[in-house]
């Protein structure tokens, strides 16, 4: 049995990458949200339909763990288009209900920024769940190394489709964003269909409630990575400093996501390796964590993160100055996301998935009540924010922990 963590890694880094480039298409399309006409509203806006959008396709999000463990079934991709499409239901019909101005509090020009990107980003739900299923096929057959390759092509086209609708459409301000991001996810989604070739899909049905039972934690999982982009920002709208929080708080957090997100495939790679490869798995848990963290805190600490949040994005300066006083409290992040990432690789490796819904309790508990305590301590919103996303990883990550030791052989009792 090799110890080695390279056969993991050149698996993991594709799907890394991909991961990356998708962090860094949100900042780059906010580049050309911010300055529209409306500015800060826009931006404001965008930001509020990336933490919406995210949250209602986390199911499926969470698809690629799902088809790793999974046979090949035609049953599993009717289940994929049938998680898409509901989704975009979903997302239309938030966005043509009053329910996220009133949620976040925003002013009207805000509301109807929200209200246009959601009815653009709507139609990506459906090549989002194709997209992480054929990732899902892809690190299963271990030939990730296309998924560089199509997350390139969704870059390029959201980049190209940023400068046409920002020029066509000024005014649209976050729409226009949106807008650019679905023709991003539909270039990617084609690329990844044409190199997905293994063959026919077996006919043998995978029941619903097998789907349903598998499905369901990782849905969680995955929720919970993105939910505090929804609920840390229900806190900064009730927060000191509500405004410039709101508008520079999405972009601390996607400076984050650039250390965080491309470590998401981390736990389907240790769940489909770690039963026959601890070691390796672990080795390589180890040292994706230590090298997001220090690459992060060098980001923090030196003028990087300035360039960043006011030259690249172009957030203003005041919102701008709010938020690079506060990004410090996140620097334990990376680290966190990392060790939970792997815990929950051991648990899905072990076949034990609905072992991860009291970790997602702790977590929500937690980012719950500090999200609603910390806003009366008289902090600006972006701190508040930054503080309970940090306490509510923490406490997912300790809990995972003690549960990902119950699922090893040599602690469960074989007493007769």
């Amino acid at each position: 049995m090799t110890t080695s963590s390279s056969p993991l890694l050149r698996t993991w880094l594709p799907t890394a990458l991909g991961s990356s480039m998708l962090v860094v298409e949100i900042p780059l399309v906010s580049a050309f949200v911010a300055r529209a006409p409306d500015g800060a509203a826009a931006l404001a806006a965008f930001g509020i339909c990336i933490a919406v959008i995210v949250v209602v396709n986390s199911p499926a999000l969470a698809l690629a763990p799902l088809v790793v463990g999974m046979p090949r079934s035609v049953s599993v991709r009717r289940y994929t288009v049938l998680l898409g499409l509901g989704a975009a239901l979903v997302c239309a019909a938030l966005a043509v209900t009053p329910l996220p101005a009133v949620l976040f509090g925003t002013s009207e020009q805000v509301a109807d920024g929200v209200r246009n990107g959601l009815l653009a980003l709507a139609p990506a739900s459906p090549a989002v769940a194709l997209r992480r299923y054929l990732h899902g096929l892809l690190i299963s057959a271990d030939r990730t190394g296309g998924i560089t390759v199509a997350t390139v092509s969704r870059l390029v086209a959201s980049a190209l489709a940023a400068v046409l609708a920002t020029e066509l459409l000024p005014t649209w301000g976050a729409g226009a964003g949106c807008f650019a991001l679905t023709v991003g996810a539909f270039a990617e989604t084609a690329v990844l269909s044409r190199l997905w070739m293994g063959g026919p899909l077996s006919a043998e049905p995978v029941s619903t409630r097998r789907l349903l039972r598998a499905h369901l934690p990782l849905s969680g999982a995955r929720l919970l990575n993105m939910a505090p982009q929804v609920i840390t920002i229900l806190a900064v709208g009730h927060a000191v400093q509500a405004a410039a929080s709101l508008t520079v708080w999405p972009t601390v957090y996607g400076l984050l996501a650039l250390f965080t997100t491309p470590t998401a495939d981390l736990e389907s790679v240790v769940g489909a390796r770690h039963t026959d490869r601890p070691a390796a798995t672990r080795r390589l848990a180890w040292q994706v964590g230590v090298g997001f963290t220090a690459a992060f805190a060098v980001v923090v600490c030196t003028p990087l993160a300035a360039w960043y949040v006011e030259g690249f994005v172009g957030v203003p300066s005041a919102p701008a100055e709010l938020g690079l006083l506060w990004i410090f409290v996140l620097l334990p992040a990376p680290v966190l996301w990392v060790v939970r990432s792997y815990y929950r690789g051991m648990v899905v490796a072990h076949h034990d998935a609905p072992r991860l819904l009291v970790p997602i309790g702790a977590h929500v508990a937690v980012l719950v009540a500090l999200s609603v305590a910390l806003p009366f301590t008289g902090l600006p919103g972006v701190a508040c924010a930054g503080l309970a996303l940090v306490g509510g990883l923490a406490a997912e990550t300790v809990w995972s922990g003690r549960v990902s030791r119950l699922d090893q052989p040599a602690a469960r009792c074989t007493c007769r």
